[in-house]
C-alpha cells in the first residue's frame, strides 16, 4: 500500500505541466489530413524497428517541438531541498483540513538549523527541482530499473520519504506513519492514537524516522545513576540519545535526595541536564526532662524534640536552671534517626531542694495513717476530787492532791489530704508510774488521813481535725478537739483500799512533729494540754502530756 500511495503523490506533485505550443509554429504548420489508409496499413509495411517494439528515431522535424517543450531551470532555481521528504494524507474522506495542521506540526518539530534539509508537504515538494529524465522514464517503464519509486526519489535528491496519514475519530486522533528509503523494499510503519494531535503525531513519526536527540546529564557529585522515563541508562557524567518529546530524567545517589526533572527534548536537538544533589536529611531525637535543648547553638525545644537535620556531626547542648549544663556531639547518618537521652545532674543546692520537693510530694500524696502512741501525762489540779464510794459528801470537801504522773499507750487512725487531716478514732490506756497520794482535809483534832493510790484509766478521742505542712521529710502538725477521760484511783495501803473515780470531757490541743523514715514509716513527737469541760464523776483534772509514737502513712 505504501509504494502506490507514494508514487501517486510524488507524480502528482512533481510531474511538469505540458508546455503549450508556440503560436508561430502552430500558424506555419498546415493541418495534416487524416490518413485512414495509413492507419489501416498492414504490419508488414512497418519499419523493422517498429516490429521489434522499439520506437522509431525521431526526425529533425519531430525534435523541434520536443525541444520547445523543455523548460530549462533558471540559474537561481532552488537546489534539492534536503534528504527527507514528508508527505501527508487524510486517513478518512472529508478530513483534508487535517493535512495542513499535520504539516505545520511536523514543521514545528524539526530543528530550525536543519529545516532547510527537510521538505514538508506537497507545496514544498512542488517547489523542488524536477526529477531527472531517467527517473521519469523508469517510472513509466521506458527504462529498465529494479526500483522505479526509489529511482524517482533518488532523482529528486531524497534519501528518505515519510508518509503520514492522519484522521480524527470522535474527540481523538489516529496517526499512521510509514518511512521508505530508496533501494530498500521494506518500510517502517507505526500507528498511534491520542487526544492531542501533536503528541499523537510525534509518537508515530519518532518510530519511523531518525529524530533522536542528544542528552547530556551531569550531577554534583558525579557518579549518580541516571534514569530516563524509569529506565536506567548509565551514571553521570552521561551522554546518550533519546527520542524527542517530554522526558523524565531522574538522578539517584546513595545518601542523597533523588533529583527528578522533566525536559522537553527537541527533535535532533542537544539538551544538557545539570543537577546538584543534596544529602538526605537525618533526624535528631533528644530527650532531657525539663531541659532546654540546643542543636548547634540554636534552641529547638524543651523536654523532648525530634527535628530533621543534615547528615554529619552536630553539637547537642542541654540547659536547666539549678542543674549542671551538659554538652556533647551526635553523629547523624543520612535517612536515619540519631537518638540521645540524658537527665541533667542537679547542683548541690538543687539536690537538696529537689530531695525536699520529692519528699514533700510523697507526703502530700498520702491518704491515711495509723499510729501506736506513748504519752507521758501529768494530772495537775489543786482541787482534784475523787469519790470514795463509802464516804459521805462532807468528807469530800477540801480534798487536794499532788501532781500525778501517768503513762498512756494508745492507737490512732485517721485520713490525710494535702494540708489537712482528720483523726477519726483514738483510744489509749493510762496508768500511774508511781504511787499517788490523795490528801484529805485536816479534821478538828488535827489529823489528816492521807490516802496513797495508784491510777488507771482510759482516754477516747473522736473526730479531731488537724493541719499539717511538710518540710522535706518532716511534717509539722496541729490538732485539736475534744476527748473523754475516765479513771480510778485505788488505795494501796492495807487499811485503806478504797477506790476513787474521776471522769469528764476535756478540750484538747496538741502540736506534733513527724519524721518520715522509710517510705510511709514515721516517728512522731508532740506536746499537748487538756482542759476540763464537763466532769461527770468527781472533778476532772487539767493535764499536760508529752507524746511519742510510730506510725505508717499510706
Amino acid at each position: 500500500m505504501l509504494i502506490p500511495a507514494l508514487a501517486a503523490m510524488l507524480l502528482q506533485a512533481s510531474a511538469p505541466a505540458p508546455a503549450p505550443a508556440p503560436a508561430e509554429t502552430a500558424a506555419e504548420t498546415p493541418a495534416q489530413p487524416t490518413d485512414t489508409a495509413a492507419q489501416d496499413a498492414p504490419a508488414a509495411d512497418l519499419d523493422p524497428q517498429q516490429e521489434a517494439g522499439t520506437a522509431p528515431a525521431p526526425t529533425a522535424a519531430d525534435a523541434a517541438p520536443a525541444k520547445a517543450q523543455e523548460v530549462e531551470p533558471a540559474a537561481d532555481a532552488p537546489k534539492p531541498a534536503g534528504k527527507t521528504l514528508w508527505l501527508m494524507q487524510p486517513l478518512y474522506p472529508g478530513q483534508e483540513l487535517l493535512v495542513g495542521r499535520t504539516e505545520e506540526a511536523i514543521a514545528s518539530l524539526l530543528p530550525a538549523d536543519e529545516r532547510s534539509l527537510e521538505v514538508v508537504g506537497r507545496k514544498e515538494l512542488a517547489a523542488s527541482l524536477r526529477p531527472a529524465d531517467d527517473a521519469i522514464d523508469c517510472i513509466f517503464g521506458e527504462t529498465r530499473c529494479e526500483d522505479p519509486l526509489g529511482a524517482l526519489i533518488a532523482g529528486l535528491g531524497f534519501e528518505r520519504v515519510v508518509l503520514v496519514r492522519v484522521g480524527q475519530e470522535g474527540t481523538g486522533y489516529r496517526v499512521r506513519a510509514a518511512s521508505f528509503q530508496p533501494g530498500s523494499f521494506e518500510a517502517a510503519t507505526a500507528e498511534s492514537e491520542g487526544a492531542n494531535l501533536e503528541k499523537t503525531l510525534l509518537s508515530s513519526v519518532v518510530r519511523v524516522a531518525p529524530l533522536a536527540a542528544q542528552v547530556e546529564v551531569r550531577s554534583e557529585p558525579e557518579g549518580a545513576t541516571v534514569f530516563i522515563d524509569g529506565e536506567k541508562v548509565g551514571v553521570t557524567p552521561l551522554s546518550t540519545q533519546v527520542l524527542p518529546g517530554e522526558r523524565t530524567i531522574r538522578m539517584e545517589f546513595a545518601a542523597y535526595h533523588p533529583l527528578e526533572k522533566k525536559e522537553q527534548i527537541p527533535v535532533r536537538g542537544r539538551t544538557q541536564v545539570v543537577g546538584a544533589l543534596t544529602k538526605l536529611p537525618g533526624k535528631i531525637h533528644v530527650i532531657s526532662p525539663g531541659a532546654k535543648i540546643l542543636i548547634d547553638g540554636e534552641e529547638v525545644g524543651e523536654d523532648e524534640v525530634e527535628v530533621a537535620s543534615t547528615a554529619g556531626t552536630h553539637k547537642i547542648t542541654l540547659h536547666r536552671d539549678g542543674y549542671e549544663p551538659y554538652e556533647t556531639t551526635l553523629e547523624v547518618k543520612p535517612d536515619d534517626t540519631a537518638k540521645f537521652e540524658r537527665e541533667l545532674d542537679p547542683t548541690f543546692f538543687k539536690t537538696i531542694g529537689q530531695a525536699m520537693s520529692e519528699a514533700q510530694k510523697e507526703i502530700y500524696e498520702e491518704d491515711g495513717y495509723f499510729a501506736f502512741v506513748y504519752e507521758q501525762k501529768t494530772l495537775a489540779n489543786t482541787a482534784f476530787g475523787a469519790k470514795q464510794l463509802s464516804l459521805s459528801s462532807s468528807d469530800l470537801d477540801g480534798m487536794s492532791t499532788q501532781d500525778a504522773s501517768v503513762m498512756a499507750f494508745g492507737l490512732e487512725y485517721g485520713s490525710l489530704w494535702k494540708y489537712v487531716g482528720m483523726t477519726w478514732f483514738g483510744a489509749s490506756y493510762f496508768t500511774s508510774r508511781d504511787d499517788w497520794t490523795l490528801l484529805k482535809k485536816e479534821f478538828e483534832d488535827g489529823e489528816r488521813p492521807d490516802v496513797v493510790t495508784t491510777i488507771d484509766g482510759g482516754n477516747l478521742r473522736l473526730l479531731q481535725p488537724q493541719l499539717r505542712i511538710a518540710i522535706w521529710r518532716f511534717v509539722l502538725g496541729v490538732r485539736g478537739g475534744v476527748g473523754m477521760n475516765l479513771g480510778v484511783a485505788t488505795g494501796t495501803e492495807r487499811e485503806n483500799r478504797n477506790k476513787f473515780f474521776f471522769g469528764g470531757i476535756d478540750a484538747e490541743a496538741m502540736g506534733t512533729v513527724q519524721l518520715r523514715l522509710v517510705g510511709g514509716l514515721f516517728g512522731e513527737a508532740g506536746y499537748g494540754h487538756q482542759w476540763p469541760l464537763v466532769s461527770f464523776v468527781g472533778n476532772s483534772s487539767e493535764a499536760s502530756n508529752l507524746r511519742f509514737g510510730v506510725g505508717y502513712a499510706f
